[in-house]
C-alpha cells in the first residue's frame, strides 16, 4: 500500500519560496521520492512517510513528482511552483458560478476570456462534500478528503466553472495578473455555506470559548475545519482569504474574540503568522444586526496583526439579482483582496493606490472631528452630494448627523459637531446602490467603522 496524501495531485501548485514537504502512507520500510529531478529517501514512522525538499522560486514550467517503494510507484505530472491561498468561510466564499441562475451569465465575458496559459489552478470543495459524513467531520482529517473525486484542476477558457468559487477565482486571477501573469497561483476552497464560525474552528477551541453545537446536525462543531480545511494545513500556503459572518450576525458582541481566536489557533497549528485577509460583510438588508456586525469585524481588525479587512458594502444586493443573501458582484471583491495581498504581502508598491483605503488618525476637537485616511491615492470623494452621507457624531449620549461634512485635504474628512466624543459611519442595515459612498481615487469605499475619543487607531 503506497498512497500520497490526497491534497497532492496532477495540475497542482506547490508554495514557492518555502520548504516543500511530500507526505503519504506506506506499509513498506523504504520509500523513494523524486521531485523536480531531485531524489530523497523518505522518513518513515508509524506507516507514514515524508520527504522534505528545499524551497524553490516560482516557476510555471511543469515538473513531476514520483514516489516508489520498490513494488509500487505513483507519478504526478504538470506540477507548478507558485502562490497557494486557502479560501475559507461560509456561503459567500463558497458561492460558485453555477449556484444560481444568472451568475455565470453575469460573468460570461470574464469566463470566456479566461486564459488557459495563465497558470491558475484550483482544488474545489463544497459543503455537500462533507455534510452528513461523520467519518470526515467528527475528527481532523489528514489522509482523507471529504469527496475522493475532488482533485486539482487547471482553470482556463473552456473549463467547467459551475463548481468554482467566484471569490476564489477572481482573487486568483487578479493576483496572477499583479504578480506577472507567469507566476502560478493556486487556491483551495474550504468554505461551507451556512456555517457558523464554530464549524470552522478546532473542537478544543470551541470548548475553550464555550461554543455549543448548532442546529444543523449534518455539520456539527468543528465539522468544516475537520473535513475541508485540516487536510490542507500541512500543505504550504501563502495566506488565507476569509468571508464569514452572516450566520453569526446576532453574535456581534462576541465575534471579535472568536475570529481572532480562530486566526491565532490556525497560525499556531501551521507554525507561522500567515496573512489573513477577510471581507467585511456586504449589504443585504435581511438582518437587523448587519450594521452592528460590520463594527464587530472592524473591532476584530483593530485587535489583530497581519490581518486586513476588505469592504463589501457597496457591492451588496441589487434588485433583480437571484439571491439576496448572496450578491453576485464578486469580481470587485476578488480584485480588492488581490490588491491588498499584492501591496501588503508581496510588497508590490505599484498597488499602493489600488489597495483598500484605511482609517488612520482620528482627531477630536471642541467642535469637530478630523478623520485621516490612508491608501486614498489622489484623494477622497463622495459619489455625489446627499443629505445623508452616512456619518454620525456622538455628542453626549446622542448620535446625530454632523452639522457639516467637509473634505479639508485629499485624505482628511472633517465632521463639524459640538463636543464630539465618538464618530461612526454606515450604521445602516441596507445601503442602496445609489448611496453616496466616500471612496478613494481607485473607487473603493472606506470601511464601516466606529471610533471613540481616547481610543487610538493604528493605520495599517
Amino acid at each position: 500500500m503506497l498512497k500520497l496524501s490526497p491534497v497532492f495531485g496532477a495540475h497542482m501548485v506547490l508554495q514557492a519560496n518555502a520548504p516543500i514537504r511530500i507526505f503519504g502512507q506506506t506499509d513498506k520500510n523504504a520509500v523513494k521520492v523524486i521531485f523536480d529531478g531531485e531524489e530523497k529517501n523518505a522518513v518513515i514512522k508509524d506507516g507514514a512517510f515524508s520527504a522534505d525538499f528545499p524551497a524553490r522560486p516560482s516557476d510555471c514550467t511543469p515538473t513531476t513528482l514520483t514516489v516508489s517503494d520498490g513494488e509500487d510507484a505513483l507519478t504526478l505530472s504538470d506540477i507548478l511552483i507558485g502562490e497557494v491561498w486557502l479560501i475559507y468561510g461560509q456561503s459567500n466564499a463558497e458561492l460558485t458560478f453555477g449556484d444560481k441562475p444568472g451568475y455565470a451569465e453575469y460573468y460570461k465575458e470574464e469566463l470566456a476570456a479566461a486564459d488557459a496559459r495563465r497558470p491558475i489552478r484550483a482544488f474545489l470543495q463544497r459543503r455537500r462534500d462533507a455534510a452528513g459524513k461523520t467519518e470526515c467531520t467528527s475528527a481532523p482529517q489528514t489522509w482523507r478528503i471529504a469527496d475522493p473525486a475532488r482533485h486539482w484542476e487547471a482553470l482556463g477558457a473552456g473549463s467547467d466553472f459551475s463548481d468554482c468559487s467566484m471569490l476564489g477565482y477572481f482573487f486568483a486571477s487578479a493576483l496572477c495578473r499583479g504578480l506577472d501573469e507567469r507566476t502560478p497561483v493556486g487556491f483551495v476552497t474550504c468554505a461551507s455555506g451556512g456555517s457558523k464560525i464554530s464549524e470552522l474552528m478546532p473542537r478544543a477551541l470551541c470548548d475553550d470559548l464555550g461554543l455549543k453545537s448548532f442546529y444543523k446536525e449534518d455539520m456539527p462543531l468543528a465539522s468544516v475545519y475537520n473535513a475541508l480545511l485540516h487536510p490542507f494545513l500541512a500543505l504550504g500556503f501563502a495566506g488565507m482569504v476569509f468571508y464569514q459572518g452572516e450566520s453569526n450576525i446576532r453574535d456581534f458582541l462576541q465575534y471579535p474574540q472568536w475570529q481572532n481566536a480562530l486566526v491565532k489557533e490556525l497560525r499556531k497549528e501551521v507554525g507561522r503568522d500567515f496573512p489573513f485577509l477577510f471581507v467585511q460583510i456586504s449589504s443585504h438588508g435581511l438582518w437587523e444586526y448587519e450594521r452592528d456586525f460590520r463594527y464587530a469585524q472592524w473591532d476584530a481588525f483593530l485587535q489583530s496583526q497581519n490581518c486586513y479587512m476588505i469592504p463589501a458594502h457597496d457591492v451588496g444586493f441589487v434588485e433583480g439579482e437571484p439571491d439576496r443573501p448572496h450578491p453576485c458582484r464578486k469580481a470587485p471583491l476578488g480584485k480588492r483582496l488581490a490588491a491588498t495581498a499584492l501591496y501588503y504581502v508581496y510588497g508590490k508598491t505599484a498597488f499602493a493606490d489600488k489597495r483598500c483605503p484605511t482609517v488612520g488618525q482620528v482627531t477630536y476637537a471642541q467642535d469637530y472631528v478630523d478623520i485621516r485616511f490612508g491608501g486614498v491615492g489622489g484623494g477622497l470623494a463622495f459619489d455625489h452630494e446627499d443629505a445623508d452621507l452616512g456619518f454620525e457624531v456622538r455628542s453626549g449620549w446622542c448620535w446625530k448627523a454632523p452639522d457639516n461634512v467637509e473634505l479639508i485635504s485629499p485624505d482628511t474628512l472633517r465632521l463639524v459637531a459640538p463636543h464630539p466624543t465618538a464618530v461612526r459611519n454606515l450604521y445602516k442595515t441596507f445601503l442602496a446602490p445609489d448611496f453616496p459612498h466616500l471612496r478613494a481615487e481607485n473607487g473603493i469605499p472606506v470601511p464601516a467603522f466606529c471610533s471613540y475619543a481616547g481610543r487610538e487607531i493604528e493605520m495599517k
